[in-house]
């Protein structure tokens, strides 16, 4: 029989209940901490098992990538910045071998939100260029010229601009 990690929960932290599905995703506020536990253990993991350190995973919305991982007995502290809230979803999971379980939804989905805002915009000829402006006189842009655009913004992660 398999023992290990059957459920997580948010236990610490602030999240937006309207915006969560109870068991499946959680909308968090960013810039603070959230800090996830195991809220329902496998049939046959023994009290001693329970204390072992259990492997936390942060990965990618689809499950391909684990982002970052780490070992923890008290829980999984999770902290997101405003750039990376919007619509993308990361994936929360935890187990002792550090294996991902494709077969059951043993973790949660978890974004944040805050205010979409964008902070900056720059437009250059360059990727990653000097800033142009079209107030200059021997530089105008025209129709047919390239020009990148580089927008810093919050709560659109994930969203198509």
């Amino acid at each position: 029989m398999a023992k290990g990690v059957k459920k997580i929960k948010v236990t610490q932290g602030k999240y937006y209940p309207k915006m969560s599905v109870p068991g499946q995703r959680v909308t968090i506020v960013a810039e603070q901490d959230v800090v996830f536990q195991v809220e329902e253990w496998l049939p046959n993991t023994s009290a001693e098992d329970k204390k072992k350190p259990v492997i936390w995973m942060r990965q990618t919305q689809d499950r391909k990538i684990i982002l970052f991982q780490v070992p923890s007995t008290t829980g999984y502290k999770f902290y997101l910045l405003k750039k990376f809230c919007g619509s993308y979803h990361y994936y929360i999971e935890a187990s002792f071998s550090g294996q991902r379980d494709f077969k059951n939804n043993v973790g949660l989905y978890v974004k944040g939100w805050c205010e979409p805002k964008i902070i900056s915009s720059k437009w250059s000829y360059q990727k990653g260029g000097a800033s142009i402006k079209n107030n200059k006189k021997a530089q105008h842009i025209s129709y047919g010229h390239i020009v990148h655009l580089n927008l810093q913004t919050e709560g659109l992660n994930g969203n198509n601009l």
